[in-house]
């Protein structure tokens, strides 16, 4: 509102000028999704190497659960910016494929290292996503639980084949 002030403009002009909007939406993604990956780097790097364990335990956690605010723009975003223009696509599309590159790194590389970088992330995402719906229940806690399960169980049996 200060901003609009400033510029002698008022909510409806700003919201009126679609480009405005556009370009703030997209912005704020950018710095949303930057802030994550920062906030993740240093989360799975406390004890040195980045690991995918590290990154799962950090992402499947209590405390990112909890911090809506301040957690991964992906899981809070996703299902918003599939609905939004093709900018705010493009934005969370590089990021995603960022995040796919250096998963499959971790697990060796490869077209299956693709997949299954696709498929753990995927994972996350959607229970972080659930947990939050039953945030303060038991069901909130099994469901990451399950998830990080899943996902260790899916990177040991992938290892024997990659």
């Amino acid at each position: 509102a200060d901003r609009m002030s400033q510029a002698k403009l008022t909510k409806c002009g700003f919201y009126g000028h679609s480009q405005w909007r556009s370009a703030l939406s997209a912005a704020a993604l950018e710095k949303a999704l930057a802030e994550g990956e920062a906030a993740s780097l240093a989360a799975t790097n406390k004890k040195g190497t980045r690991t995918l364990r590290a990154i799962v335990a950090a992402y499947l956690s209590a405390a990112h659960r909890d911090e809506v605010g301040s957690g991964c723009a992906i899981g809070a975003l996703a299902g918003e910016v599939g609905r939004a223009g093709s900018k705010p696509r493009q934005i969370m599309k590089r990021q995603l494929e960022k995040t796919f590159e250096e998963t499959s790194t971790l697990l060796g590389d490869g077209p299956e290292a693709e997949g299954l970088a696709m498929a753990m992330w995927s994972t996350m995402v959607g229970a972080i996503m659930l947990s939050r719906v039953f945030k303060g229940e038991e069901k909130s806690d099994l469901i990451l639980r399950a998830a990080r399960k899943a996902i260790i169980e899916l990177e040991a049996g992938a290892k024997t084949q990659l």
